[in-house]
């Protein structure tokens, strides 16, 4: 058993304690290089782990090292829990703050993540029910890997991207740019394979897929309800269609592709540099702590740009 699992029992809606009555279990996913490790620690983890599974299976694995870059225990929320520091951001997902090396985000519906370390994160999210937990793990994730990959030089576009036969196209887009409806379109009734509708991963040379599921507004989905879809209830965009990309349909690396940018050269540039580019990997904000660890992101920011920029 890895050195940081506990083992623990639940008692009441607001606290638990250790106990030998089960095992604490865990989940190992590897996103290009960097690792994470789920640790539950609850009796009943089945809403949740379904809802991980469904969006990144394509990257679990049956175990990782013995240091995951990420390490997560989810645990029912204590009673004696208590939000403090100092505010250093709000959005309407969550309010976060930070108290020395420990920052704390209090998610939308009373679910908290507490995180520290950099190099090695390791955070503990505290579940107040299982569906706005699913969510709070969901954007924290996205946001923590986003980071990690950052610093490993695979960086995240705000895009759609599909494989045809041996090419590969990549269409950035802002929100309600159709990025969704063309995935869709392309799962329904084409023999395409998708890198993802939203989030693509890339070092400049190559496109990386990412294929989490479609979330569907309800006026699209009603279009392709021939195609199997899950209704879920975000916290924020409302009620959507959650689609599962086929593992038979995921594009594989491609260094072969064409950047469509729709004359928007500049703009996309811009984002592509601050990091603005890719909505579900910033809900968190999780930022470097340094000056100088955001200029290495920067250069390395850049550096992928130049090379992506060659294959327009």
């Amino acid at each position: 058993m890895p050195a940081n699992f506990r083992v623990c029992s639940l008692n009441t809606a607001n606290s638990f304690e250790s106990s030998s009555k089960f095992m604490a279990k865990a989940l190992f996913f590897d996103f290009y290089g960097v690792s994470l490790q789920l640790n539950f620690l609850l009796e009943d983890q089945h809403f949740l782990e379904e809802q991980l599974l469904a969006d990144f299976s394509f990257f679990r694995r049956a175990g990782i090292g013995p240091e995951p870059t990420i390490s997560i225990d989810i645990s029912l929320a204590p009673a004696s829990l208590r939000f403090s520091g100092t505010t250093w951001f709000r959005t309407g997902l969550c309010h976060a703050k930070q108290n020395g090396v420990i920052r704390s985000c209090l998610f939308h519906g009373g679910n908290q993540i507490e995180d520290s370390g950099n190099e090695f994160r390791r955070a503990t999210l505290y579940v107040k029910s299982p569906s706005s937990a699913y969510e709070a793990l969901y954007y924290y994730i996205l946001s923590a890997v986003g980071e990690a990959l950052d610093y490993r030089g695979i960086h995240r576009l705000h895009a759609v991207a599909y494989s045809s036969g041996n090419a590969a196209f990549c269409l950035p887009r802002d929100s309600m740019g159709g990025k969704t409806t063309r995935a869709l379109k392309i799962l329904a009734s084409g023999t395409e394979k998708l890198f993802g509708d939203e989030v693509i991963f890339t070092d400049g040379v190559k496109l990386f897929a990412f294929p989490i599921r479609l979330a569907v507004r309800p006026d699209i989905y009603s279009e392709y309800t021939h195609v199997a879809a899950e209704p879920f209830q975000r916290s924020l965009g409302g009620r959507k269609y959650l689609v599962r990309i086929p593992q038979h349909r995921v594009a594989m690396e491609s260094d072969s592709f064409q950047l469509d940018l729709a004359g928007n050269s500049l703009a996309f540039s811009f984002k592509f540099l601050l990091g603005l580019g890719v909505p579900q990997m910033r809900e968190f904000m999780i930022r470097p702590n340094s000056i100088r660890s955001l200029w290495t992101i920067f250069w390395l920011r850049f550096s992928c740009l130049r090379k992506l920029l060659r294959h327009r």
